[in-house]
């Protein structure tokens, strides 16, 4: 009877590992799902129509063109060390349209990024189809990366296409010509279709220019006729060669000579590109997890090369790995110095793990088709699977909490702007939206001329109204509030305004106005509420500013679902 018993729990183990294998995956989709959840809505209930700085530069390019001070050229400048063409226009387009808002840039960022998230997804499935529990994890990996609220700058900032929109048109045009989607869908569709996503990418970012080499070498490998190959790099040097008319990039980080020069210091630093988080807290441990991907990638693409052994979709995935890893040596030129090594300065910011995290996303399943290739394939597969479980459910508090930390700094931005409306200038706060002081007032008063941004909303009309032609006051006292003026200096009758507010008995949890008004009931400042900041605290807190008007004198009213309720102290 022992044999028997001994074979029926050997047939049994394979389905326990797959059940806890199963509830593993359950587990953290529901966890990866809860934390995309997080961030989105803590991203769209924070939108803000106040410019992030890179948008003002942006807005005065704008305001030149309009009034014949420069020409269309402008489109093609540098700006950074990329030729924004295509979000130059966008900002035109949404000034000429939408009044400057952040809404519509904030959509094309998300649609931007689900769409990359969609193409790698599409990839993994073609390399696992037959193997539903390697997709899943790879999956999930993923969809985590690419969504994780560390890169939420590139999404709640207008500048953010660069990023969202450069790197997904870049991973598409490689993934369309590495892979046939449907029957119909023929080789010289999908070269077309690569080639019009690798323009928008270089009309986008300076990554774009990556694309165009890979697209030959990927055009090569999928066997495109020798007469469109010999277009494809015809059109590729015409388009590097306009590129480079005039080109210049910032002098931030080593630069090519740098490195040349450097060339240990510039593999390093690299390296800490590809740490991306990690590298924010452990530059060299940052440094060590990227040197692991970038062993773990050249080892992989020469085992690829040599045996030919490997399918059409792990080719794609590695060719997308090589093209972020040239974006991140590419940052690491330009903008960071081997200083960041030692935690001194030049820290990676939440726009350049963009590539980053694109990165270990499309190296995770790669490496997991090595793990039946002999223990350097194993090797590199746990090394790979030991970074991503790191950079997703190990920096779980990390993500838990930028969501909510983006959320106040855009929230900031828009309490702040109710200076812009009263006409306050407070260069204390102000400064980190805009730091020089004219150039702010300029740009301020050029929005009021225009009603561009904030100054296309409710509020910009109600400085100097009597406050009951702008609402209903609602009867009663069911709304309580705390000030703290502060005069701005000099002789100046200004005041910035904080303080707390209740609504019968609680915080309000919302994006609230608040209408400052003189005993004779003009309205004479504004405030916002700042919910995300005020999470946990029985009050909303409130910023804002009041024109000319005593710190005795001032009466508050809160704008709730088109009616005010006046806030006595």
């Amino acid at each position: 009877m022992k044999e028997p018993q001994s074979g029926l729990r050997s047939r049994r183990r394979p389905r326990a590992c797959l059940t806890g294998a199963t509830l593993l995956l359950a587990v953290a989709t529901a966890l990866t799902l809860l934390l995309a959840a997080r961030t989105f809505w803590y991203l769209f209930h924070s939108v803000t129509n106040v410019p992030y700085p890179d948008q003002w530069v942006m807005l005065e390019e704008i305001r030149a063109l309009r009034a014949g001070q420069s020409g269309w050229s402008y489109l093609w400048r540098p700006y950074w060390g990329h030729r924004i063409v295509l979000p130059r226009l966008w900002m035109l387009l949404s000034a000429n349209y939408f009044q400057y808002s952040m809404l519509p840039f904030v959509v094309a960022n998300v649609a931007a990024q689900l769409s990359m998230l969609l193409a790698m997804v599409l990839s993994i499935r073609r390399l696992f189809a037959h193997r539903s529990l390697l997709f899943w994890l790879a999956a999930i990996a993923a969809a985590h990366l690419l969504l994780s609220s560390l890169q939420m700058e590139i999404l709640v900032e207008g500048q953010g296409i660069v990023y969202t929109v450069g790197y997904a048109s870049a991973v598409a045009a490689i993934v369309i010509l590495g892979a046939e989607f449907d029957p119909w869908l023929k080789l010289e569709a999908r070269l077309a279709i690569a080639v019009l996503l690798a323009i928008i990418s270089t009309a986008v970012a300076a990554t774009g220019l990556f694309v165009w080499p890979i697209l030959i070498f990927e055009a090569w490998l999928v066997g495109v006729q020798p007469k469109r190959l010999a277009l494809l790099t015809a059109l590729t040097a015409v388009i590097v060669a306009a590129y480079m008319i005039g080109y210049n990039r910032p002098e931030m980080g080593m630069g090519i000579m740098g490195a040349i020069r450097h060339p240990i210091q510039a593999v390093a630093v690299a390296a800490f590109v590809l740490g991306g988080p990690i590298s924010l807290y452990a530059p060299w441990l940052g440094v060590a997890v990227g040197a692991i991907g970038m062993a773990a990638a050249g080892g992989i693409t020469v085992y690829f090369w040599r045996t030919r052994s490997t399918t059409p979709a792990a080719v794609t995935l590695t060719i997308v790995v090589l093209l972020l890893l040239g974006s991140a040596a590419s940052i690491a030129a330009g903008r960071i110095t081997p200083e960041a090594l030692a935690g001194h300065t030049g820290q990676p910011v939440s726009r350049y793990m963009a590539p980053t995290f694109v990165f270990w996303a499309a190296l995770f399943p790669v490496s997991l088709t090595l793990w039946k290739n002999g223990r350097m394939g194993r090797l590199a597969a746990m090394a790979v699977s030991a970074v991503i479980l790191i950079l997703t459910f190990g920096t779980w508090n990390l993500q838990w909490r930028m969501s909510r930390a983006w959320a106040q700094v855009s929230q900031s931005y828009d309490a702040i702007a109710s200076g812009f409306l009263a006409g306050v200038s407070d260069q204390e706060y102000m400064s980190p939206i805009i730091r020089d002081e004219q150039y702010r007032s300029r740009m301020v008063d050029y929005m009021r001329e225009q009603h561009l941004s904030v100054f296309a909303e409710p509020r910009a009309r109600w400085m100097d109204r009597s406050i009951g032609s702008i609402a209903p006051i609602e009867k009663g006292t069911r709304c309580r509030a705390t000030t703290s003026p502060v005069r701005l200096g000099g002789d100046s009758a200004d005041f910035r305004v904080t303080g707390t507010l209740t609504v019968d008995g609680r915080a309000p949890r919302g994006r609230l106005d608040i209408l400052m008004t003189d005993d004779a009931g003009m309205v004479n400042g504004l405030a916002r509420t700042l919910p995300a900041q005020s999470e946990g605290s029985g009050a909303e807190e409130f910023f804002g500013y009041a024109r000319a008007i005593s710190s005795q004198g001032l009466r508050l009213f809160v704008l709730d679902r088109d009616r005010l309720l006046a806030c006595p102290p």
